[in-house]
Parts: structure tokens; sequence; C-alpha cells
């Protein structure tokens, strides 16, 4: 989940992240991500906590409800299917 997020003028953004993982340890807990506005929508790379450190990128493309989109392991082969309302 995103919130308190601020777009900037360069097609950029800032946002506080919740991020859950299976191991509650790694979880992402109100932390501040970057990203970027696409053609379709939103993009961010992130890092969960240690001690797990796995490092992905999000792409979420926005739908007339909710949002589609995919996250991908950056040093790892896994790819998840994501939807948001």
């Amino acid at each position: 989940m995103l919130s308190d997020i601020k777009v900037a003028p360069d097609s950029t953004f800032t946002a506080k992240l919740e991020w859950w993982t299976a191991n509650r340890r790694c979880s992402i807990r109100g932390e501040p991500v970057s990203g970027r506005l696409t053609d379709k929508g939103i993009a961010w790379d992130m890092v969960t906590k240690p001690p797990c450190n796995d490092p992905y990128s999000v792409e979420l493309n926005r739908r007339e409800k909710g949002w589609d989109g995919k996250i991908t392991g950056k040093e790892s082969s896994a790819v998840a299917d994501l939807t948001a309302e």
C-alpha cells in the first residue's frame, strides 16, 4: 500500500510504503519510497527489510476500477501478478 503520495513536476513521486511478506520480519512498514509515473500508471523499486534484503521492481497500471501489474525480483526469477482496488 502506498500512502502520503506526493507527485513532483518531473513525473516522479514519493510516498510511504507498506509491503507484507511471508516472513514478517522482512515486511516494509511505512518506509519512504520514490518512484516514477509511467504512460500507464506508476513504478518503483524497493528492497525488503533485513534479514531478507530482496530487491524488487513494481509496475502498476491504472484500470477503470483499480490497478494491475507485476512485481519482479531483481536478483531472482520471482515474478508475480498484482491486483489492487
